[in-house]
């Protein structure tokens, strides 16, 4: 059985949702509802040639073993913690961020939480699905809308992470629940854990 503290070291990773196929000649939004999408996948790789691989359908963690050629699973049934006094967000432009998530981040500097942040969307998320935590990246004054991709970043994140047990929202609206305008569209992301992200989310509601 692979141990979860060896998580760690990735050195490349990649995003992969799955779409029903909209009505010829329909354009992105309006009529393609975010429940159109099937399954997301993340998969991520390591200098030990190991590669973990979550969706929807399946829920499970793999180790290929390269020369064998095969998948071997190691992991099934994720199940997300409710809570967890970590939290993943780049800090560098918090002056930027809303007031919301200022007040929050100042709460958990003095409760006694963590950072934990890789920097890369992928990774960030596979360790919250084996620990748990929150993920945040706001909305700043340069990027009001936030800046993840919504129809393959955000929104195969937030399946994985729902049917994990756990939530997703932009600022204070389900991830899933928005309808996407165009192809590119960008949006902010609390996720994780569903107690760390309703926290979150009370300070948002202050503002």
């Amino acid at each position: 059985m692979l141990r979860k503290k060896s998580h760690a070291g990735w050195t490349s990773s990649s995003i992969s949702p799955v779409y029903l196929r909209a009505q010829k000649g329909v354009p992105i939004g309006g009529s393609s509802p975010p429940t159109t999408l099937l399954e997301g996948h993340i998969a991520l790789t390591e200098s030990q040639n190991l590669t973990s691989i979550q969706s929807y359908l399946l829920s499970e963690e793999s180790k290929y073993p390269g020369a064998k050629g095969d998948f071997t699973w190691v992991l099934s049934a994720i199940s997300l913690s409710a809570k967890s006094k970590n939290y993943s967000l780049n800090e560098a432009y918090t002056s930027t961020f809303p007031s919301g998530y200022q007040n929050y981040l100042a709460w958990a500097h003095g409760n006694g939480y963590s950072q934990r942040n890789a920097g890369t969307l992928v990774a960030d998320v596979h360790r919250i699905l084996m620990k748990g935590e929150v993920f945040m990246y706001p909305p700043t004054e340069k990027a009001p809308n936030g800046k993840l991709r919504l129809m393959y970043e955000a929104n195969p994140m937030s399946m994985l992470i729902e049917q994990a047990g756990g939530k997703s929202f932009s600022g204070l609206k389900r991830t899933m629940e928005i309808n996407p305008r165009e192809l590119h569209e960008r949006t902010s992301v609390i996720l994780g854990s569903a107690g760390e992200v309703e926290k979150v989310q009370e300070f948002l509601q202050e503002e």
